[in-house]
């Protein structure tokens, strides 16, 4: 009789243990889940986003290799949900356009593009700009972290042409718009929700000396 007793009030505490577990167990699912579309993330998110950035271009002039600072903005646009949710997640696929800006300086100035040696002095300063238009195509290898690879062309704009020597175009002294083709890479880290850290190098080739520009930036969501 006393087991009797005793099953009767184990039983209904055994089974109502069991459903408040099953219950904690299905909210604990329910949490993950949620916390995950939470947490997924710039990077899967992005739509468009405005990058201002700053940097150093690597060129050759009238008197060989030498580096100058950059700095500027770029606009990215992601088309790949266009396509369907699975590049939706995953992919990166749109266009890069933007606007880089630097004073070269004459020849021998300094990073900035001051303090030129006295024989440069009587030289005119030169400016810099390029207008990237290009498609870039990336993959999120990991929940922050996408590789892109991008690539098309780039205006340069030179006030005067042969502050650096990317071609037979070079040699005069007249402000020079060019378009030459480019590739390069980007690197990306997703800083929460609305942000993501960008690294750039990028090519660009030309008849006589490519240029190179490397570039960080601050990736800014728009929606």
């Amino acid at each position: 009789m006393g087991f009797l007793c005793t099953g009767l009030l184990v039983s209904p505490l055994w089974g109502g243990g069991a459903a408040l577990a099953q219950e904690r167990e299905q909210t604990d699912t329910v949490t993950t889940a949620e916390a995950s579309e939470l947490t997924r993330g710039f990077l899967k998110d992005e739509t468009v986003a405005v990058k201002p950035l700053v940097g150093a271009i690597a060129f050759d002039d009238v008197d060989g290799n030498t580096a100058r600072m950059a700095y500027g903005l770029e606009i990215d646009w992601n088309a790949a949900p266009l396509f369907g949710e699975m590049m939706e997640k995953d992919m990166f696929f749109g266009p890069t356009v933007g606007f880089i800006y630097s004073h070269l300086g004459a020849p021998t100035s300094d990073f900035i593009g001051r303090n030129p040696d006295n024989e440069a002095l009587g030289q005119a300063g030169s400016n810099m700009a390029v207008i990237p238009t290009n498609l870039k195509v990336g993959y999120n290898v990991a929940e922050a972290v996408r590789l892109s690879a991008h690539g098309g062309g780039n205006i340069i704009y030179r006030s005067v042409a042969n502050s650096i020597n990317l071609g037979d175009d070079s040699t005069g002294s007249d402000s020079l718009w060019k378009y030459y083709p480019n590739a390069g890479a980007d690197i990306e880290f997703g800083l929460g929700q609305n942000a993501a850290l960008s690294l750039r190098p990028d090519w660009t080739f030309a008849p006589n000396d490519d240029l190179f520009m490397g570039t960080v930036a601050l990736a800014i969501g728009l929606g």
